[in-house]
């Protein structure tokens, strides 16, 4: 009875040993750091990118190379975009602050291996119609100032600064990239399949139609939804291309919606609309439309291209200026001047 009571425990303690020696064996701080260095490990294998926790901060290195970003802030969402067709890398991730703020940055190696870029950077799109990130939240908009299904004007927001890569691989695809907006945005025509193909780049943040409601100034956005009947108004409109291509595009689409064209320039058309032909006028491949008084001066720019005579007939010698009682209703109108010339080579000519 002695013998085997002796026998179990010996048997028990060799259990309790070999448990405590397997639990030391788990919190072991040789064994803590080799499972940390394995989450590294493959951390770095998913992305491409070494990202680790050095004396209290980050640090993050393109795999196999030196590190070339250390950080006190936690890093998060990191990614690694090799740009088709070349060996240019991009690397974007996310640091968040001990308050719980989050900014984006973004590094670029052209070489895939040395950083020539890094910067912490936004995603907010300014706009007339407010400022957002259109990742995260588009505003809504009138539906009477939408972007008609088929239109070919697209904001494309890339990931990082514009690089020439990124306008290649559109404009090979069949896309034109134009005017600069803000944060990594361009307004680019293209048509809606050539649309699907570039918001699928690696490179492309996010596309949006630019709506009509985005071109219009505030004052202009109030008066159509008032529906007030006014008379034609004058208006300059920002091209997105330069170019006579682009101007005999825009002016054809003009005079088809009912408008007139007054005055040819290389950025801008200026034009006469009335309330029917406004939002017809929108529907065209441009920029930003402004009420008398924006950055198009009419009477210059007539001037200007008049010089061509092959362009236009100039059909007022004078400038046609405001009757007292307009300049009653409308103290604005006291300093409008009005030329008016046809642009040659119309229906109507030979």
């Amino acid at each position: 009875m002695s013998r085997n009571y002796s026998r179990f425990c010996f048997g028990m303690m060799s259990i309790i040993l070999v448990a405590c020696l397997s639990t030391s064996a788990l919190h072991s701080p040789c064994l803590a750091g080799q499972e940390d260095a394995e989450f590294a490990a493959d951390r770095t294998s998913r992305t491409g990118l070494a990202v680790r926790d050095s004396d209290g901060g980050f640090t993050l290195a393109l795999a196999g190379q030196a590190p070339f970003h250390s950080t006190v802030n936690a890093v998060v969402g990191e990614r690694l975009i090799d740009v088709p067709g070349s060996t240019t890398r991009l690397i974007l991730w996310e640091e968040t602050d001990v308050t719980g703020n989050t900014t984006p940055f973004y590094a670029i190696s052209l070489d895939g291996k040395n950083i020539a870029t890094l910067r912490s950077t936004s995603y907010v799109l300014k706009l007339r119609h407010g400022d957002h990130d259109p990742a995260v939240f588009v505003p809504s908009i009138d539906t009477s100032l939408a972007a008609r299904d088929g239109t070919n004007l697209y904001f494309v927001q890339f990931v990082t600064q514009p690089l020439e890569e990124f306008r290649d691989t559109i404009e090979q695809l069949g896309g034109v990239v134009h005017k600069f907006i803000s944060n990594h945005t361009y307004i680019t025509r293209m048509t809606p399949d050539v649309r699907d193909i570039v918001a699928d780049l690696p490179f492309v943040r996010w596309i949006g139609p630019v709506h009509p409601a985005y071109k219009l100034e505030e004052e202009i956005r109030d008066w159509i939804a008032s529906a007030e009947e006014v008379a034609p108004r004058l208006y300059s409109i920002m091209l997105c291309e330069r170019g006579v291509a682009a101007q005999d595009r825009v002016s054809a689409h003009i005079h088809t919606a009912g408008g007139g064209v007054l005055a040819l320039d290389e950025k801008a058309l200026a034009l006469l609309l009335g309330p029917a032909h406004l939002l017809p006028a929108l529907s065209a491949d441009t920029g930003p439309l402004r009420g008398r008084g924006g950055s198009l001066r009419p009477r210059e720019r007539l001037h200007q291209t008049a010089q061509r005579e092959d362009v236009l007939d100039i059909l007022t010698k004078k400038p046609l200026t405001p009757s007292e009682e307009e300049i009653r209703d409308n103290p604005r109108a006291r300093s409008a001047k009005l030329r008016v010339a046809i642009k040659k080579g119309g229906p109507d000519e030979e």
